[in-house]
């Protein structure tokens, strides 16, 4: 496995963490009443604050021709944001994270389709084996399947676009003017929700919406400088890995067990991640 590779594997799993820790938030957001709507507003109030504050700093202004690729990513964004935020508070974090572990398998079609990224066959089978752990986690067709999960699973579908989304852009705009643009469009396309669904923050939630929007833009930082370094294909496998920062929270916060097809369906997640890297090791120099 070269350098870059490397690098971009830990960029991942630093994003994994930062999944896990948007995902608890929102969570916490959502079983405590705070609607939705209102989320997706203030996080993209702190996100564009954060962001006018280091160009700022920096005196500089981030500008780019690909103005329809942005929109376009915004507006994925902003529908699996909502997807996602409103799924939340209805299932078992750990549950909830298994489930969205269904977007690396829609992220290395899409690229595969748009981006023309080339693939192996120990690739798919990674990816396919890893995809079968989820299912092992989900248990479709019996009563511990549950139908808000169908949520999760669209939130995943639209994560797989926009990476791809995320991949072209970066192949002409540094990753400081994705964020920039990113802060800006999303917070024009929440306005309405903020003026249809006004939330007066207490301090606890300012915190938090705070952490998300910061965590928000560490996680588009961080998967932007994987995308730099390799394909989607080769880096989705590890996404999986989120779950041990999703038990360990779900743990020591909603005090969530992680029962046996979670544990089995885990271990083939990690075991397929494993079987990746093993034989990209081996292919490449």
């Amino acid at each position: 496995m070269n350098k870059n590779t490397s690098i971009a594997i830990s960029w991942v799993l630093t994003r994994t963490f930062m999944m896990a820790c948007i995902m608890l938030i929102a969570r916490v957001l959502g079983m405590g009443g705070m609607n939705v709507y209102a989320v997706m507003f203030w996080q993209s109030v702190f996100s564009f604050i954060i962001m006018a504050v280091y160009c700022v700093y920096k005196k500089e202004l981030p500008r780019t021709s690909q103005y329809g690729m942005h929109i376009l990513r915004c507006v994925l964004g902003l529908c699996s944001g909502t997807l996602l935020y409103y799924a939340l508070p209805m299932l078992p974090l750990n549950t909830a994270t298994s489930i969205t572990f269904t977007g690396p398998l829609f992220s290395t079609i899409a690229a595969m389709i748009f981006l023309r990224e080339r693939t192996n066959i120990h690739r798919c089978i990674g990816l396919l084996v890893g995809f079968c752990g989820v299912l092992i986690i989900l248990r479709p067709g019996t009563e511990s399947f549950n139908p808000n999960a169908l949520f999760l699973i669209l939130t995943a579908m639209i994560w797989g676009l926009t990476d791809v989304t995320i991949k072209k852009l970066l192949k002409a705009d540094p990753i400081k003017t994705l964020l920039f643009y990113m802060s800006v469009i999303m917070l024009v396309l929440c306005i309405p929700f903020g003026i249809f669904h006004w939330h007066v923050l207490t301090l606890k939630e300012a915190i938090l919406c705070m952490a998300l929007a910061m965590f928000n833009l560490g996680n588009f930082l961080t998967i932007s400088n994987a995308f730099k370094r390799a394909d989607i294909s080769v880096l989705m496998p590890f996404e999986f890995f989120r779950l041990v920062f999703s038990s360990i929270f779900a743990y020591l916060i909603f005090n969530e067990m992680l029962d046996a097809a979670i544990v089995s369906g885990s271990l083939v997640i990690v075991g397929s991640s494993l079987y990746v890297a093993r034989k990209e090791s081996k292919i490449t120099p």
